[in-house]
């Protein structure tokens, strides 16, 4: 079985009845990967000292939405265009107002960001049950395809 060098875990939103499993499972890969978990629901002091304590990197705040917080631990790995998804992140999460979301957002045509962020959440939310649809649509937003141009987001409907 073939193991990944590097796991990211995101935007989860731990709660108290998933934590024993959480836990137990980022042990288990982080002692073969390097694991690293970004996320910007609340998380106690605590719970995030355990988290770290299993060899897990914490990457947390709740002043941005975790799809803004992934983007600026990669951004200079990253396509210049990528700021997009960010900006995607923060509108379907509300958090388009917050500081680097605005900053991301202020770079590009704000009507156009909603259109495409709405137009994606849609799809997804109709499709959310289609592993092969949503596999498809993280490759091609991977291609920094805009969610305009994938083709299948009117068979939504």
């Amino acid at each position: 079985m073939e193991t990944a060098k590097e796991i990211y875990i995101c935007d989860v939103g731990l709660n108290p009845k998933i934590i024993p499993d959480f836990l137990f499972h980022v042990e288990r890969l982080a002692r073969a990967s390097s694991v690293t978990y970004i996320d910007h629901h609340p998380l106690h002091k605590e719970l995030r000292k355990q988290i770290e304590s299993k060899g897990v990197e914490v990457i947390h705040s709740v002043d941005e939405c975790a799809g803004v917080l992934t983007y600026m631990k990669f951004q200079d790995s990253l396509p210049s265009d990528a700021f997009l998804l960010a900006c995607y992140a923060a509108v379907t999460d509300y958090m388009d107002t917050q500081p680097m979301a605005k900053r991301l957002m202020h770079r590009f045509d704000r009507q156009f960001i909603l259109f495409e962020a709405t137009m994606m959440s849609y799809a997804l939310s109709r499709k959310y049950e289609d592993q092969n649809y949503l596999r498809m649509v993280v490759d091609r937003l991977s291609q920094m395809e805009l969610p305009i141009r994938l083709t299948v987001l009117p068979n939504v409907l």
